[in-house]
């Protein structure tokens, strides 16, 4: 089984309790206007600019094949309509700015990059499903979770709620904790900021509490609206 990954990031503190592997799913239904990792919203490759790592040399203008790339001003433009995913810009790139966010991985794939931090788990660390949505990949999700409890290997999901209950089913039983990251109060500020539904958000929530399961429930956002 395969699935698409956005990224993994080892020995993670942010992401649940404990020393933890970090696991970002590609795909999101919200559109969050404070969203901080806008290549995940998509499948498939997207490219990914970090500016503060730009030295400004023109490497991606002078390689990249579809002039996806330019300098105004001395600014770094991107236009990403163009881009086709072919990466000789993020080569080139020495002061690696450029990057290409999004590849197909096996789970078992990703539990090799998982057992790299085993050592360093503790009773409390594990393995978190972030993204983007994990619980848009409910099957790929769900067999990595499963190959972790095997292994004895604690298991988080970080989600915003806003998918199909179908979807917490298939991974209800091997999941130890939920990261609910609860948006927003009312429908009206989910118009204005994010998109979704608050209903199927609260569902599901209150499917995770018939169910007994451990979850921790946050604000994510607050708006300044009353």
């Amino acid at each position: 089984m395969t699935g698409e990954i956005f990224s993994m990031e080892r020995f993670s503190i942010h992401d649940g309790p404990g020393v933890r592997t970090s696991i970002f799913f590609k795909g999101c239904p919200l559109r969050c206007i404070w969203c901080h990792n806008p290549e995940s919203h998509e499948r498939g490759p997207v490219l990914q600019y970090l500016e503060k790592e730009c030295v400004g040399c023109g490497s991606c203008v002078s390689v990249c094949p579809s002039e996806v790339h330019s300098f105004i001003n001395g600014k770094h433009r991107m236009d990403r309509g163009k881009c086709t995913g072919c990466g000789q810009c993020c080569l080139a790139c020495p002061g690696d700015a450029l990057r290409i966010r999004g590849k197909a991985c096996t789970a078992e794939e990703v539990l090799q990059v998982i057992g790299k931090d085993r050592p360093y788990y503790g009773e409390e660390g594990g393995v978190t499903l972030s993204g983007g949505e994990p619980l848009l990949q409910p099957d790929f999700a769900a067999e990595i979770l499963r190959l972790c409890k095997e292994r004895g290997i604690g298991t988080c999901v970080e989600t915003a709620g806003d998918v199909s209950q179908k979807a917490f089913l298939k991974v209800l039983a091997d999941t130890d904790l939920f990261l609910y990251d609860y948006k927003l109060d009312t429908q009206e500020q989910m118009d204005r900021y994010t998109g979704g539904s608050l209903k199927r958000i609260r569902e599901n929530l209150e499917l995770l509490a018939e169910h007994g399961k451990k979850s921790s429930a946050a604000l994510s956002h607050h708006t300044g609206d009353q």
